[in-house]
C-alpha cells in the first residue's frame, strides 16, 4: 500500500508562509510573498486509490487501508473490482508512454481519487449523483507524474 499524503487547507499555507517569511524579529515586517494556485473543488466523498503491478495484479486501498469487497470502504472495492483492469488497461496506459514504460519496468502505478456521489456522504450536493471515481493524481512509485492532455497522441 502506498498512502496518499493528506492534503492541507488553504488556511494551514498562509500559516507556514507567514512563519516563515516573518521567522526573525527582524523580518516581523517583511512583505509577504505573493503565492500563485490553480484551485479545484472538493468532492465529498472518501479518498480511494487503485494500484496496479505488473506482477501482482491491483489492489485497492483507502487513504490508510488496504481494502477487499470484504473489507471495503463505502463499497469502493465492491464497485471497482469488475471493472478496475478495464479502466487501467483502455484509460490509463493508452494516454501515457511514460506510464506505460513505467509499468512494463515492473513499477507500480497507483492511481488516486475521490470516491463520491450516490450514498457514500451525507448532505452534500453530489449525493444525488451516482456513484463515481474521479481521479486526481497518478503516482508511479516514488514519481508523481502529470498527464498533459497531448502526451496520449503518440
Amino acid at each position: 500500500m502506498i498512502s496518499y499524503p493528506e492534503t492541507e487547507q488553504f488556511r494551514q499555507v498562509i500559516t507556514k508562509v507567514t512563519r516563515n517569511t516573518r521567522r526573525r524579529e527582524e523580518d516581523r515586517d517583511k512583505v509577504l510573498p505573493v503565492l500563485k494556485f490553480i484551485g479545484t473543488v472538493k468532492l465529498h466523498g472518501s479518498n480511494a486509490a487503485i494500484g496496479y503491478h505488473k506482477d501482482s495484479g491491483h489492489w485497492f486501498q483507502s487513504r490508510n487501508n488496504v481494502l477487499t469487497p470484504q473489507k471495503d470502504n463505502a463499497g469502493f472495492a465492491t464497485y471497482m473490482e469488475p471493472v478496475a483492469d478495464q479502466l487501467f488497461n483502455d484509460c490509463v496506459l493508452p494516454a501515457s508512454a511514460t506510464i506505460r514504460e513505467k509499468y512494463e519496468q515492473g513499477q507500480k502505478i497507483i492511481i488516486y481519487g475521490e470516491w463520491c456521489g450516490g450514498n457514500i456522504q451525507k448532505n452534500v450536493a453530489i449525493v444525488g449523483l451516482p456513484k463515481m471515481f474521479v481521479i486526481f493524481k497518478i503516482k508511479i512509485r516514488d514519481e508523481t507524474i502529470i498527464v498533459t492532455e497531448n502526451e496520449g497522441e503518440d
